[in-house]
């Protein structure tokens, strides 16, 4: 009887922390959706620094290695369109 007693009374505060933690959800959900609203840019932002940092809690090798890919590719990218462009010597009024 006393284990059937202890039993439901976990029972009964693992429902509790059930519904805090529904509410903490809701709550955290209103909060982004005002913020989104209200500072759209800011809340993209870090909503994606969070799935960032997700990621590489959960693969750092593949992250590490993603973000060095992408810094080279960007590197090269900025590199190639430097070259593409001319400089500018003097203005096309002065050509009379």
């Amino acid at each position: 009887m006393r284990r059937l007693v202890g039993l439901l009374m976990l029972a009964i505060v693992f429902a509790i922390a059930k519904a805090i933690m529904i509410g903490l959800a809701i709550a955290l959900f209103l909060v982004l959706a005002y913020a989104f609203l209200t500072r759209p840019v800011e809340t993209l932002l870090f909503i994606g620094v969070l799935a960032l940092v997700c990621v590489a809690m959960a693969r750092p090798t593949a992250s590490i290695i993603t973000l060095g890919v992408v810094s080279v590719v960007a590197m090269v990218a900025d590199a190639r369109a430097k070259g593409r462009r001319q400089p500018v010597l003097s203005d096309s009024r002065e050509h009379h």
